[in-house]
């Protein structure tokens, strides 16, 4: 190898360090550095081997690499930095390590990150105490903080059967008087990358418990994703089948290859419902 090894990438755009950060393994990384690799080197999507190592809370790689002068303040694409990324994976101890070590991440955006995680979780005590916080009460906190698949809590607490975190949560969806993009708004149809919505996410884990209570709250019952699917063609159970007919969901609507959620589905039982 020569010292042109930092401005290698494969295809996704990723280079030896970065893969060498995935695999944890630590003799390559210091073989890399040491033939004058670039330490903050980004992947397409602007993620660095530091940024890769908080995600996947490896404590010994984060040392090493900040240890090595990893640049702490790099924001990806979607602006979110390592200490961002470490907050939405619950990895409180590298948060405190890398203030340590001199992040100036906004106490806010760590907030905002913590959503996610605490949303996954179910940590409704938790979520409660920073929509509590002056931060959030200034429109600092962002409730509908996404990651990259565009998941926000509202989405992750609707597929991970979040009951009560949907419920915390939707007290905060939006009000006559109030704007679309305030950060203190929860966005009931916030689509993800693949367009999918918190509905369908409940629909297809099968918590139609989360269903009913996203339908209380006037969510766009026959929104579609990118291939077509409605809450309904998502649908695993009786009860979120009836729940979303008696909801008034649209039971024509087509995917992309031309079929209903009847046409659709395998799952005979369900189709009688129909």
């Amino acid at each position: 190898m020569t010292r042109n090894i930092g401005l290698m990438k494969d295809t996704f755009g990723e280079s030896p360090l970065i893969h060498a950060v995935k695999e944890s393994n630590f003799e390559l990384i210091d073989f890399i550095l040491s033939q004058g690799g670039n330490i903050n080197t980004k992947d397409t999507k602007g993620f660095t081997a530091l940024m890769i190592g908080c995600m996947n809370g490896n404590q010994k790689i984060v040392l090493e690499l900040v240890n090595k002068k990893a640049d702490l303040s790099i924001e990806n694409k979607q602006g979110y930095t390592a200490a961002m990324l470490s907050a939405m994976k619950g990895h409180n101890k590298l948060i405190k390590f890398l203030q340590q070590s001199g992040d100036k991440t906004p106490k806010h955006k760590l907030m905002s990150a913590s959503l996610f995680y605490l949303a996954r979780k179910g940590r409704v005590s938790k979520i409660q105490s920073i929509l509590d916080s002056k931060e959030f009460k200034k429109g600092l906190v962002n409730i509908n903080f996404s990651n990259e698949k565009k998941w926000t809590p509202l989405i992750v607490a609707s597929q991970n059967g979040k009951l009560d975190v949907v419920k915390l949560l939707l007290k905060y969806s939006k009000n006559e008087n109030e704007e679309e993009n305030n950060n203190k708004i929860v966005n009931l149809n916030f689509a993800s990358s693949l367009k999918t919505t918190a509905l369908m996410h409940a629909s297809r884990s099968g918590n139609h418990e989360i269903v009913k209570v996203l339908l209380n709250h006037k969510v766009d019952i026959n929104a579609q994703d990118i291939r077509g699917y409605s809450s309904l063609h998502y649908a695993k159970n009786a009860e979120t089948v009836v729940a979303l007919k008696d909801g008034g969901i649209d039971v024509t609507l087509k995917d992309t290859q031309d079929r209903t959620a009847k046409q659709f589905w395998d799952n005979e039982e369900l189709k009688k419902l129909l």
